[in-house]
């Protein structure tokens, strides 16, 4: 992961099939705070424009709860986000993380 700001590399790792990378831009409509390189000849990339999530996301409720606590977990395991999103749990009065980032996902993809 490189510090978009600083142009300094803070974090490596692989991302293994299965895993998924730029979720809380895409969900969330957060900046990107890093970028990925492929290091194999065949690797599998897809990319979901938030337009395409809102129907499935309507049809299938129960999948944007999973999605949610994802993202809610990504989220805790930030350690650069992590001081301002707890803080702002603490005064919104929302003490379960998943239920405000389904919130914010909500918010993000035009929910009512």
């Amino acid at each position: 992961i490189m510090d978009l700001n600083n142009d300094k590399e803070i974090a490596s790792f692989t991302i293994v099939p299965g895993q998924f990378f730029g979720e809380m831009s895409l969900f969330l409509g957060e900046p990107r705070s890093a970028f990925v390189t492929v290091q194999t000849k065949n690797a599998l990339v897809y990319e979901i424009a938030k337009e395409s999530l809102f129907e499935l996301f309507e049809s299938n409720p129960a999948l944007l709860e999973k999605i949610a606590t994802k993202v809610a977990e990504r989220r805790r395991s930030n350690t650069q986000t992590q001081r301002n999103y707890l803080s702002h749990l603490s005064h919104s009065g929302l003490a379960d993380s998943t239920q405000y980032t389904l919130k914010l996902i909500k918010q993000w993809l035009g929910f009512k």
